[in-house]
Parts: C-alpha cells; sequence; structure tokens
C-alpha cells in the first residue's frame, strides 16, 4: 500500500511508517515499534481497500493471520524468537497448499477445495514465523500468460494498469509491488517467478530445479517446476531461501562480496533487445565496474545458437497433459481456458518416445552447463528483452517474453531477477543474474552488490492507491 503511515496499536497519536523490508520490519518488532498484530492488521487493510482494485487476491485469512499474529507476539514477550522472519506477513501463489484454505491454482474447478495440511513451502515458512494474509491469484493452472483469469479477475500492475504484472505468479509479484506484503512465493517452471518481478519491479528468484520441495504443490511440469519467493532486497531473499531450505544460518551468507565479476554473452546479451532494456542493463553494469566490479564478454554458442529451447515445450505440454489428464476428461470443457486447451493438445500430440528422446537431449544439454561460467561464475542477461508490455499488446510481443528465461529453465539453473531500471513511461525494468547449479546465495551477494552500487533504483509504483 502506497500510504506509509498507519497509527500503531499500542501508541495512541503516534505515527508509525511502514516497514519497506523484512529486514527493518524485524527491527521495529523487536524494538516495540510494530507488532505483529498491528503490521498484519496494516497489511489486511491494505488488501481490503486494494483487492478489489487490483485482484491480486484469490483468499483472504484475516482471522487465521491475526490469530497467529496474537501467538507471534506472545513469543516474542516470552523471549521465543523465531528469527528474522518472525512476524512477516506473506501471500503464497496459489498452487501451494496452505492449511484450512482452498488451493484454486487459479480454476473455478478447485474454488471450494479446502486443504488438510501445508504444502512443504508454507509449512517452512510458517515454521519460521511468517503470516500468512492469503492465496494470490495466478493464470488458470500456472498455464495463461501475462497475468489474465476469467474466474478470479485479471491482475493488474500497480505501476500502470493498463500493463501486464507478468505471470504466473502475477498476483504474487503485484501484492508486493503495491505493498500488500513483506514477501511472497512463487513458481517458476518457464520464467513464472522472473517476469513478473521484472515487470512488477520486485526482486524474484527461480532456485535450481528440485532444490526447494514442491511436496504439496500443485504441478505444471515435475522435470522443470521451481519453488521461488519474492521480496524487495537480497538480504530479504536470503531469509526467505534460507527457511526454505531450513538452514536459517545460511541467511548470513547474504553479504556484499569484496569483489565480483559478471560476464554477459556476446550475441545473445542485447540481440533482439528494446534499446531502452539494453540501456539500462549496461547503464546497471556501468555502476557495478564504476564500483569496482569486473564485466567481462564472453562467447557461448550453447545459448547463442545451439540450445533447442523450443524442446521445453514439449516437455512441459507433455508432462502438464499427462498431469491434467484425469482432471480434463471429467470436467466440461468450457471449464477451461483456451490456454490451457492449447497445452493439453500440445501434449497428447507428444509421443511417449518423442518425450524421451527431448529428455535425453536436454541432459545432454546440461552436461555442458561448465562452459556457460569459464570467464566468470554469474552471466547477466536482461529479465525480458521489451517494456513492461500493454495487455492488449500483439502476439508478438508475448513470445518476445521467454528469450532469455526459457534457457535457464531448460538447464535447470538458478537465476535471479532484481530491478535495474526505469523506462521513460516510469515503468520497471528487470535484470536477470543467472548461476552455476546450487549457486543461490552467490546470486544473492552479487545482488547485494548491485544494490550497493545503486543499480536497484528505489522508486515504488507512484499511484495513490489509499
Amino acid at each position: 500500500m502506497c500510504a506509509s503511515l498507519i497509527t500503531q496499536s499500542g501508541q495512541q497519536g503516534m505515527a508509525v511508517k511502514s516497514p519497506r523490508t523484512i529486514a527493518e520490519a524485524g527491527r521495529a518488532l523487536r524494538s516495540g515499534l510494530w507488532t505483529c498484530e498491528g503490521l498484519t492488521r496494516f497489511y489486511l487493510e491494505g488488501i481490503r481497500k486494494l483487492n478489489p482494485v487490483l485482484h491480486v487476491m484469490i483468499t483472504v485469512c484475516e482471522d487465521a493471520a491475526l490469530e497467529q499474529a496474537a501467538i507471534l507476539d506472545r513469543e516474542l514477550q516470552e523471549g521465543v524468537d523465531r528469527g528474522p522472519l518472525h512476524g512477516i506477513p506473506i501471500v503464497n501463489k496459489d498452487l501451494f497448499a496452505a492449511r484450512g484454505l482452498p488451493m484454486t491454482v487459479g480454476s473455478p474447478i478447485f474454488r471450494n477445495a479446502v486443504q488438510a495440511q501445508d504444502s512443504a513451502v508454507i509449512e517452512r515458512l510458517r515454521r519460521h514465523g511468517c503470516i500468512l494474509l492469503g492465496q494470490s491469484n495466478l493464470g488458470e493452472f500456472a498455464a495463461v500468460p501475462v497475468g489474465r483469469n476469467r474466474t478470479y479477475g485479471d491482475v493488474y500492475n500497480p505501476w500502470q494498469q493498463d500493463h501486464t504484472p507478468g505471470a504466473s505468479s502475477s498476483g504474487s509479484a503485484a501484492a508486493l509491488a503495491a505493498g500488500l506484503c513483506l514477501a511472497s512465493t512463487g513458481s517458476d517452471t518457464g520464467g513464472s517467478v522472473r517476469t513478473p518481478a521484472s515487470c512488477c519491479g520486485v526482486m524474484g528468484i527461480r532456485p535450481t530445479s528440485n532444490l526447494i520441495s514442491l511436496e504439496g504443490s500443485f504441478p505444471r511440469s515435475l522435470s522443470l517446476d521451481a519453488a521461488g519467493v519474492l521480496a524487495h532486497s537480497a538480504e530479504d531473499m536470503g531469509f526467505l531461501l534460507a527457511a526454505l531450505l531450513d538452514t536459517p544460518e545460511r541467511a548470513a551468507e547474504v553479504r556484499s562480496p569484496a569483489s565480483i565479476r559478471l560476464a554477459t554473452i556476446a550475441d545473445f546479451t542485447y540481440s533482439d533487445v528494446d534499446e531502452v532494456v539494453a540501456t539500462s542493463v549496461r547503464q546497471a553494469l556501468e555502476k557495478v565496474a564504476a564500483a569496482g566490479g569486473e564485466i567481462v564478454e564472453q562467447r557461448s554458442s550453447l545459448l547463442s545458437h545451439e540450445l533447442p529451447t523450443d524442446e521445453l515445450f514439449t516437455l512441459l505440454t507433455y508432462e502438464f497433459s499427462k498431469i491434467m489428464e484425469s482432471l480434463y476428461a471429467s470436467n466440461p470443457k468450457e471449464l477451461f481456458d483456451p490456454c490451457v486447451h492449447d497445452d493439453m493438445r500440445r501434449g497428447r500430440s507428444i509421443t511417449d518416445a518423442q518425450y524421451q528422446q527431448a529428455m535425453v537431449q536436454r541432459k545432454r544439454y546440461q552436461e555442458q552447463i561448465g562452459s556457460l561460467f569459464e570467464a566468470a561464475d554469474i552471466l547477466v542477461t536482461p529479465t525480458i528483452p521489451t517494456r513492461v508490455p500493454h495487455y492488449d499488446s500483439p502476439a508478438s510481443i508475448w513470445s518476445r517474453q521467454k528469450r532469455f528465461l526459457i534457457p535457464v529453465s531448460y538447464l535447470g539453473l538458478p537465476a535471479l531477477s532484481l530491478p535495474c531500471g526505469l523506462d521513460d513511461e516510469g515503468l520497471p525494468i528487470g535484470l536477470q543474474l543467472i548461476g552455476r547449479p546450487y549457486s543461490e546465495f552467490r546470486l544473492l551477494q552479487a545482488a547485494r552488490f548491485l544494490e550497493e552500487c545503486g543499480v536497484v533504483p528505489a522508486a515504488r509504483p507512484s499511484a495513490n492507491w489509499s
């Protein structure tokens, strides 16, 4: 919520600024400036005001959130501290099960599918102190691009409502950007954390494939899905990722490194990229170099010429059609979005032999990953090659969005999107950091370096939502 002041319960008459990050909130909670309940009420109030406009939430659980906040307040009073996420309000992409709430996956079919237990993602975040505000909107079955949902409403970008918030973790990113939570969960199959992070001007990470448990989630593609998180800072991302890995001590690793070396890929990084995006990325790298970082250029035939990333859709749609087969056959076809029908048609046309061949070919390319990191441990690209698209953009714009995202998903690499500037319309531009397998905390260190270089703009959506 862009309104930044609220009277904190227990400190009548005192205007208390709302925290911008998890780290700030943690300090305010432990100093007594905020309580867990007061912070939760603040974000619930924002959701009540803005959700009818932005459609970022499918389910809001006010009573349960306030009940959990009261428990966490008592724990702090008694000297029990669960760590940096203690009392932090979050929202959850509605394909991770949350106990006592429906898991709709953006579909009318599951409108009343109340879950008996938490997914692994939510169980770990709750255990480390997060307060769940509710389930965020997404494209139906994570298959519909651009943020549209026929049942629960199209998600709007809080920067400008006629622009897409990205997909499919659209509600999670837009809620965070609009100030309706301090962090959110997402999933990334072909870019579904990184695209909305870029479009909404927040940070989002896709970890190495299979690093974070997907137990209790609704899958889109078993071999490509990854659970991710979105937040406003590298430090906050470290808190969340460490909790999801159940290794809280790792959060301390997110510190700015003494030196950094980043690589761009010739014939890949800036090809088919809108000039305003390319300029923003170049300017970001100039700031890194001015702060003592090293920027190198390398060549990679794997990314520039060889990688058959169309095969990702062979894997994705084949696996999706198998996941959905029974559900699709047993429900009226009008209950499914046209994008779901398209994926089912494509997936059903792929033979088992073609799928197995695609899996073998993917493994062959994954064996070449080392060649990508000969000059530096971290590669840099734009997150998406275009400005944030209008909702009514032509199909050619949407087809370009995955250029820098699909190769990462296909190879199963970790990647992080962070804002690196604004275009001439005041809309965010994203920069992508790509790392070796299992180098998530190295990526977060690099993001911290970029923050300290002034790469990440301080601007937030300026619309008067209050």
